[in-house]
């Protein structure tokens, strides 16, 4: 494995903002699952991180099969959680726009708190 310290913390910002925003969508859908979320989102670019795909990086971590499921095939509850914070992520307005207002604002004010969160632990790193 290669050692993270060769990856910019620009992709840190992004993994950090997508564990916490996956968290706080759990936490407001009251799922006891909110720390698997962080993680999920967090492994969802191991891949990148450790420059190996991403298969084969997952295959060494010991994760549960709905963790695995959720990064993998972005199914089950965790997958949802991980699905929506990419559409974030990846500013795709179209499909957003197609969610229900609750729940696309209970994702906007999730995102929104993510970056804000990842910029305070940055700033606390660096």
């Amino acid at each position: 494995m290669t050692s993270t310290s060769d990856q910019p913390p620009s992709l840190l910002k992004v993994l950090l903002t997508r564990g916490r925003c996956c968290q706080l969508l759990a936490e407001k859908n009251q799922s006891k699952n909110a720390d698997s979320a962080f993680m999920v989102g967090l492994m969802s670019g191991i891949d990148a991180m450790l420059n190996l795909e991403k298969k084969s990086a997952l295959g060494q971590i010991a994760l549960e099969k709905s963790m695995l499921d959720a990064i993998i095939n972005q199914t089950g509850e965790l997958g949802d959680y991980l699905s929506q914070t990419l559409l974030c992520e990846n500013q795709d307005w179209e499909t957003m726009q197609a969610m229900k207002p609750e729940q696309l604002a209970n994702l906007n004010r999730s995102f929104l708190d993510a970056m804000i969160w990842t910029k305070d632990v940055m700033r606390s790193i660096n």
